[in-house]
Formats: structure tokens, C-alpha cells, sequence
């Protein structure tokens, strides 16, 4: 989300910017976002709430996440549009929030190594056709990896008792064949 960009609050626009520098520093909390490579990504968390017409038990937030070392400095600070349950926690979205990192990394990994972006046709079935098979194989190729590295973790036991049933890890291990 753009910190330019206008929500409405009560009746009043406001630019999402102008929010994050009213907050007091009691909204503020600092939470986690979930594990990253060095540890818990921990970052301080706000929101505010914003109009919504008729959500029923949903609502929309204007939510901020700021680095801990630049805690004063605006230009370091994230901005997201939420729209949950009511009931939903700051730390729940923080969690959520988190994701975002693991599922770039996918798109990634599906347009280097499977040609997610390689695709050259002129309609929109050729496209979507070209999608979902890119998005399949990563799929599959993503399950047999969950299957697969565990086996090669504990690779100094060639118990077939390790390998789950119906995998290539398990048709290797009973055959007596190296994981690699």
C-alpha cells in the first residue's frame, strides 16, 4: 500500500501517512512475524480502523509496521490494508503479514526454475492454461521436497522406516539406491 494513498476514517479522508504520525506510542506493539533466518522478525505493529460500508463481521484496517532500529524515521515504515474478522488479533495479522515473504519466494522459484514467466501466447486460455501447469508441477515438486528432505537429513539410517510410503524417497530406500 501506497502512504500517499487516501482512506476514510469517521467521515474524513486521510492520507495513510498522516495516521501512522498521529498514533500515539501506546498503539504501538511490538510482535513477531514469525521465524526468519536469524531469528524471530520482530517489528512494532498498529493499526486503525477504517470505513467499510456494510461488512457484516469483517473489518478493514490500516495497518503500520515499523523496524525497530528506525522507530523515527517514517520513511521505514510498511503499510497494509486488512480486511478480517473483526475478532482478529494485531498479532494474528502480523503473522499473516509474514507470510508475504515465503510466497514471493515461490513465485520466485516458479519463474526461475519453471518458466512462470517464459510463457509467450496471445489469449487468455493459452495463459491460464500455461499457469496452472507451472503451478501444478511446482505443487508437486513442492510436496515431494517435504518428502524427500527429511530422508536425506537422516540419510545415515537407510530404514525404509523414514521414508514415507508412495514416495520416490521410499522406492529409492527399498531398492537400496543413494537419496542424492
Amino acid at each position: 500500500m501506497n502512504k500517499k494513498q487516501p482512506v476514510v476514517i469517521g467521515w474524513q479522508p486521510y492520507r495513510a501517512e498522516a495516521v501512522c504520525q498521529s498514533l500515539s506510542p501506546e498503539q504501538w506493539q511490538r510482535l513477531s512475524c514469525g521465524q526468519g533466518s536469524k531469528g524471530e522478525r520482530e517489528y512494532e505493529w498498529a493499526r486503525v480502523a477504517v470505513n467499510c460500508g456494510d461488512a457484516g463481521d469483517f473489518q478493514r484496517w490500516l495497518v503500520f509496521r515499523r523496524a525497530l532500529e528506525q522507530i523515527d524515521q517514517p520513511q521505514h515504515v510498511s503499510y497494509y490494508q486488512v480486511f478480517a474478522p473483526k475478532d482478529t488479533s494485531l498479532a494474528t495479522i502480523a503473522k499473516v503479514a509474514g507470510k508475504r515473504w515465503g510466497i514471493e519466494e515461490c513465485f520466485k522459484l516458479a519463474k526461475s526454475q519453471l518458466g512462470l514467466a517464459d510463457y509467450e501466447v496471445r489469449s487468455w486460455v493459452g495463459w491460464h492454461r500455461h499457469m496452472t501447469l507451472v503451478l501444478a508441477a511446482q505443487a508437486f515438486l513442492t510436496v515431494l521436497r517435504a518428502q524427500v528432505e527429511p530422508l536425506i537429513q537422516s540419510s545415515d539410517s537407510s530404514s525404509p522406516l523414514f521414508a514415507p510410503t508412495g514416495s520416490l524417497a521410499a522406492f529409492k530406500v527399498l531398492r537400496g539406491c543413494s537419496l542424492s
